[in-house]
């Protein structure tokens, strides 16, 4: 079952943002739950990657939600 509700999950959180996604793999990496060693992305379980990657995925919403941000609908110009 859980090899069906995780990829699902990631499905859903890239949706919503860039960075969440990374990061919960990451700690899905780091808790043990997804394997990734001896692969490329085995560095998505190290020590510090999910501390920095949730740093960055909270950074990014808190930017989205900044008045003062240009809207990504507007013409550059506006």
């Amino acid at each position: 079952m859980s090899a069906y509700i995780l990829p699902f999950l990631i499905g859903v959180l890239v949706g919503l943002r860039s960075m969440t996604p990374l990061a919960a793999v990451s700690w899905a990496a780091r808790l043990g739950r997804l394997h990734l060693e001896n692969t490329w992305l085995a560095f998505l379980g190290f020590a510090y990657t999910p501390y920095i990657l949730s740093v960055l995925a909270i950074g990014e919403l808190i930017a989205d939600k900044l008045p003062k941000l240009r809207a990504e609908k507007r013409p550059q110009g506006s």
